[in-house]
């Protein structure tokens, strides 16, 4: 890495690696050895680690006890395992986030069942005690980390209009609600997708009261099932006392997104209004090339409306970008060796994205924070290959994911 000029490197700690039980008595030791060895060795070579305490892998003794991230009792849990790691690690990693897309675990893990520990019907329950967790753990990094910053990473799709219909464009901020927003208004706002009406888009975000799902860009509506606990006073103060640091994005891909009332949002389970329509426009035109994954296609125009909205809806003084990349098609085994290493899937892909990442911030304004825009207090590896650095500008860092080869949750090495 450092014969690439990597200058920070991310990585995520296993929680079963430090504690096999989940909590109680002293941390495993191999499990201490082999993180500080890897820290000790970034820094010597001039690389700033950024860890990030949960990427999936919660304890099974955990949840076999309790159920996991759809109790309340996991939250003390995580809590104790943060304040750990902080203790451990702390003095020589001051970037810190806690959780890894936060959406996918919960609302894949426990609202459908596509992703472990394949349960459904306890989403919305988890997504509540996740982000309470992350409260939790910023409390300890305060004390622990008083130089540090702190953050999770939030990922989420471009969710782009089917048509210039008004109920297509309600559409597609239904789909914000139930996807970026679904996690970041709770950690910045203290609470679920917040109440805003803008004029003229008919982009309509309700906080989770009554029932209307209508698509209607005139009527508020919820875009949140039920089953979404709201917050007490108390947990959203603590949530506001715990609004990360600065915005951590995941970010790869767009989507089409057309009204359908009584339609079901595939990723949360909740009766949305909308439906995706990923693959192509009304014209037939796809919306970018297909990746080797199915769900990714190539939208870098869709990177650069991602990172407006991130800063006028957020108003973080700081945005970093923590993933960034694609699974490259032609890679399978038996492809030619000669395409896999000139690579210009991907090598076009990254500069592509890039280029739209420069063009948000010198021609959008994505480059001067204002203090009157909502700004409050302050597994796997991906390397940091791209750094904009004039002052007050809120995007400033870019990790590609990822250095590594990519083992892709329940698909192993094969990105489909």
């Amino acid at each position: 890495m450092r014969s690439l000029n990597v200058t920070r490197f991310r990585f995520s700690l296993a929680w079963p690696r430090l504690f096999p039980a989940g909590r109680g008595g002293a941390p495993n030791a191999d499990g201490v050895l082999f993180y500080s060895t890897l820290i000790d060795a970034l820094l010597a070579a001039g690389i700033e680690p950024w860890v990030t305490l949960y990427h999936w892998d919660l304890p099974q003794a955990l949840q076999d006890e309790y159920g996991g991230w759809a109790s309340e009792r996991v939250v003390a849990d995580f809590r104790a395992y943060a304040a750990a790691a902080f203790a451990l690690f702390g003095t020589r990693v001051a970037r810190w986030t806690t959780l890894n897309e936060p959406w996918v675990f919960t609302m894949q893990g426990y609202q459908l069942g596509t992703h472990a520990p394949g349960l459904k019907g306890q989403g919305w329950a988890a997504a509540k005690n996740a982000v309470l967790a992350h409260a939790a753990a910023a409390s300890e990094f305060r004390a622990l980390v008083p130089h540090g910053r702190l953050s999770v990473n939030i990922n989420g799709d471009w969710a782009q209009p089917w048509s210039s219909d008004a109920d297509d464009v309600v559409a597609a901020g239904r789909a914000l609600d139930l996807g970026l927003h679904l996690f970041g208004d709770p950690l910045f706002f203290g609470q679920w997708v917040r109440e805003q009406e803008r004029e003229g888009g008919g982009v309509v975000a309700a906080q989770c009261s009554g029932s209307d799902l209508s698509p209607s860009p005139s009527q508020p509506r919820t875009a949140l099932a039920a089953g979404a606990t709201p917050f007490t006073a108390a947990e959203s103060a603590a949530l506001l006392a715990a609004t990360p640091d600065h915005f951590a994005l995941n970010f790869y891909t767009a989507a089409y997104v057309r009204a359908a009332p009584g339609g079901v949002d595939g990723g949360t389970g909740a009766v949305a209004g909308f439906e995706r329509a990923q693959a192509s426009g009304p014209d037939g035109a796809p919306i970018g090339p297909r990746a080797a994954s199915t769900w990714l296609y190539k939208t870098p125009w869709a990177f650069r409306a991602m990172l407006n909205h991130v800063h006028a809806r957020y108003g973080a003084p700081e945005i970093v970008v923590t993933e960034n990349g694609c699974s490259a098609p032609g890679e399978r085994a038996g492809a030619p060796k000669a395409a896999a290493v000139a690579d210009d899937w991907r090598v076009d892909y990254y500069a592509s994205y890039l280029r739209e990442a420069a063009a948000a911030v010198r021609q959008d304004g994505v480059v001067s924070w204002r203090a009157g825009a909502g700004a409050r207090r302050r597994g796997a590896s991906a390397s940091h290959l791209f750094f904009f650095s004039p002052l007050h500008q809120p995007l400033t860092t870019y990790f590609a994911w990822s250095l590594l080869d990519n083992f892709e949750w329940a698909d192993g090495y094969d990105a489909l």
